[in-house]
């Protein structure tokens, strides 16, 4: 493990994906489609990639949250 990173199999990074595709759906509808966005090529993007396999895994829990996630030596990601 790397910076509070861990390393996945692809199984369980598949599982991992489909696990928490609900979240991926609420935020897209939440936090884009209600502000306007339209464009579905960007909607269908951000219904399927996975957040949370791109932050540390002790800001998992709100890879999904409409809010600025710790990203390590005091950077943040929006």
């Amino acid at each position: 493990m790397i910076l509070g990173w861990s390393h996945q199999t692809q199984a369980e990074g598949q599982d991992s994906h489909h696990a928490r595709q609900k979240e991926r759906d609420e935020m897209v509808d939440r936090q884009i489609v209600e502000k306007g966005v339209t464009d579905h090529a960007v909607i269908a993007a951000m219904r399927r990639v996975p957040r949370h396999r791109f932050i540390p895994n002790n800001e998992s829990a709100n890879a999904y949250k409409d809010s600025p996630l710790a990203i390590g030596h005091k950077q943040t990601s929006s």
